[in-house]
């Protein structure tokens, strides 16, 4: 979980249940796929990124794993594997030039979210096009980024 996430309530248990009996849970972002996974990207997870555009990409900032051996070797371990792999979540010399996400851009392959974007085409194509079913409640989590808190009282002379 990012640092950045904050509850809207204090009570999570619904998260926790939910996790326990599908695996898997995430928040999802507004933004088609497709937009955000380069071509390297969809060549190391044999896809094409039309198959992706229906749907859209999860945030990796929020995601609750169960422990258990379906999730750690068919999501973890593509994940991390992707990872390691030369030009799948590194997608070359050039990446910074694929960080800025214009929203007036349209189309395939626009900009690329390093994991975040492997995690979407992994859970996709293992849930059989129905990641949707995974996804947060928009009314349980959001971001707040470049939200200070103040965890510990400034100290006293």
């Amino acid at each position: 979980m990012d640092a950045s996430v904050r509850f809207k309530s204090g009570d999570v248990s619904l998260i926790i249940q939910r996790v326990m009996a599908d695996g898997f849970f995430m928040k999802r972002d507004g933004w088609m796929m497709s937009r955000h996974v380069m071509p390297v990207m969809l060549q190391y997870f044999h896809t094409e990124a039309c198959l992706l555009a229906p749907f859209y990409e999860t945030e990796s900032g929020f995601v609750v794993v169960k422990n258990e051996p379906l999730m750690s070797k068919a999501v973890l371990d593509p994940w991390v594997a992707c990872a390691f792999a030369p030009r799948c979540v590194y997608p070359g010399d050039d990446w910074k030039k694929l960080l800025p996400c214009h929203s007036d851009k349209r189309g395939y392959s626009v900009c690329h979210r390093f994991d975040q974007a492997a995690l979407g085409v992994i859970l996709v194509t293992l849930f059989d096009f129905k990641s949707s079913q995974l996804v947060v409640p928009d009314n349980a989590v959001f971001f707040m980024r470049d939200n200070k808190v103040k965890y510990f009282p400034t100290q006293l002379k």
